[in-house]
């Protein structure tokens, strides 16, 4: 049954386009959303271990289920000032076979968003302009 579902979702002959989940994060009093299907896990942020001399699009390691992860500085990457990490949240995903960590100000809802209704990776939820982020652009090591 699932897999008819999924054909009518996405049939051309019916016109409906297909829908993807982001899920919606603040940094400051700015608005971004990532796409869901790379999430793993939402948590507290937990202890980062600094890396001396590393990049400074990296903040550190975190150990994740046992496994020592990156944790990506998503504020240095926007542009934004950094702060500590005390109160926050992490994101933890996968993506092309790797897992990272993000941490962000606060965590919010997952919508169901259709292509149709991103304009210039912008999405308006409630009055306010929501960035779509791109993981490969928040993962490039630039």
């Amino acid at each position: 049954m699932g897999n008819l579902v999924s054909y009518i979702a996405t049939s051309p002959a019916l016109n409906i386009a297909p829908t993807e989940q982001y899920l919606i994060i603040q940094l400051d009093n700015q608005f971004f959303a990532i796409e869901a299907k790379f999430i793993i896990e939402i948590s507290n942020a937990q202890t980062v271990t600094p890396v001396p001399l590393g990049p400074n699009s990296i903040i550190g390691l975190m150990n994740f289920r046992e496994q020592v992860i990156p944790v990506v500085n998503i504020r240095a990457k926007l542009g934004l000032t950094n702060k500590t990490i005390n109160d926050c949240k992490s994101i933890t995903m996968t993506y092309e076979g790797n897992a990272y960590t993000f941490i962000v100000d606060k965590v919010g809802d997952l919508l169901d968003l259709v292509e149709t209704e991103i304009s210039n990776g912008m999405y308006t939820l409630h009055n306010n302009q929501v960035i779509i982020l791109s993981i490969d652009t928040l993962l490039a090591t630039s």
